[in-house]
């Protein structure tokens, strides 16, 4: 089992990280609470979105929903062919979370699915940074052998394997367009999104260092 000193050892630095897409839904005055939103595998922001609008109209919390790494609208991050895994997503996160100036805060983090495996990886390794924890259908629990997903996880990381090798040059590619089309700024969409928000990419580098 590895330890979270191992962990944090292999935690990639944050300054090494492309550019995030996020929405960033913020009161004019100071917020009752600071919560992060993280979708799962296959979504982007718009899975939290409806929450997020409630959260911060109707309840008046200060709201934070990214695009994780080869989701929505921030860039692939494929270095090497497996080197978009749980622990530089969770970086993605703290170097968003250091931006927007959370990290010397006590910050509310849900995950749905794959994003809830990535809540409870950056509770762990960040705990003075969280006051609570939400997961729906998460990923990351330990399950039985004779659970039904089990020889399915098991058959999905042999196709996997198997198929990795192949796609290299396609995502060294994909990974270069993505990244640059990562500097060019969005525009805000106000119809889309309440009062006070901010919808822009992470100032962070504008691409990939190996």
């Amino acid at each position: 089992m590895t330890s979270i000193a191992q962990l944090k050892a292999a935690l990639p630095k944050p300054s090494t990280l492309p550019n995030s897409f996020y929405v960033h839904l913020k009161k004019p005055t100071l917020s009752t609470t600071r919560i992060l939103l993280v979708h799962g595998f296959g979504q982007n922001h718009s899975a939290w979105l409806p929450t997020g609008k409630q959260l911060h109209t109707v309840l008046h919390h200060e709201v934070l929903i990214p695009d994780l790494y080869g989701h929505g609208q921030s860039p692939i991050y494929l270095p090497k062919v497996h080197d978009l895994d749980v622990l530089t997503l969770v970086q993605q996160l703290r170097k968003l979370i250091v931006h927007v100036g959370w990290d010397q805060s006590k910050v509310c983090i849900a995950g749905i699915s794959m994003g809830g495996a990535l809540a409870q990886l950056y509770t762990a390794l960040y705990p003075s940074n969280i006051e609570r924890i939400v997961l729906v259908a998460s990923g990351g629990l330990s399950e039985q052998w004779w659970h039904p997903y089990y020889p399915l996880r098991k058959a999905a990381r042999i196709m996997f394997d198997l198929l990795a090798p192949s796609t290299t040059n396609t995502v060294a590619t994909t990974t270069t367009a993505a990244t640059e089309a990562a500097t060019t700024p969005l525009q805000p969409q106000p119809s889309q999104l309440p009062p006070h928000t901010v919808r822009h990419h992470h100032l962070g580098p504008s691409s990939i260092v190996p």
